[in-house]
């Protein structure tokens, strides 16, 4: 009985039997959203523009043991543009392609963790501001919810330090 249960399960789901397959991580800039507070201290009645650093899909493959866990960081990066656009707009702060002021965000996906029904995603956010000013903070998030909540975590994460860092801050609040 017990071979029959294995067999069973290792046609059922081959990457058990070392077939290996990929595991693609969603990403959706929905999951969360960037409490009003932070950017609260932002200047409002401004104009910026927000960019992604990828022109091109960015997938980043992370060995796992039977599969790989692939990340498109272009994606990853368009959920941060989406979410801080949102942020921002709720604080009065227009998001136009041409703007005095320009913010070029790149989320590159760092690593996971895997436990029992938690999944933790890593990342590293890079803003390069239009003074030629860049700001990176790497970041974390642990979720029940699966892979996507725990990329779009750390995505949002990485997104309140970078509202909290100084030297943001006085880039948008010049003139």
């Amino acid at each position: 009985m017990r071979a029959f249960l294995r067999l069973t399960c290792l046609m059922a789901f081959p990457a058990l039997a070392g077939c290996g397959m990929q595991v693609v991580v969603p990403t959706n800039p929905n999951n969360y959203s960037i409490d009003p507070g932070a950017v609260a201290r932002l200047r409002t009645s401004q104009s910026v523009g927000l960019k992604n650093g990828y022109a091109e899909p960015a997938p980043r493959e992370m060995p796992m043991r039977h599969n790989t866990l692939v990340v498109d960081q272009k994606q990853l990066t368009e959920t941060a543009v989406a979410m801080l656009e949102r942020a921002l707009q709720k604080q009065g702060i227009s998001t136009v392609q041409q703007a005095d002021k320009s913010v070029t965000l790149r989320v590159r996906a760092q690593g996971y963790t895997m436990q029992v029904f938690r999944w933790t995603g890593k990342v590293l956010l890079e803003a390069q501001l239009g003074d030629g000013t860049l700001i990176s903070y790497p970041n974390e998030s642990l979720s029940p919810k699966g892979w996507e909540n725990a990329f779009d975590g750390a995505v949002l994460f990485a997104l309140n330090d970078l509202l909290a860092d100084e030297r943001f801050v006085a880039y948008m609040n010049r003139p």
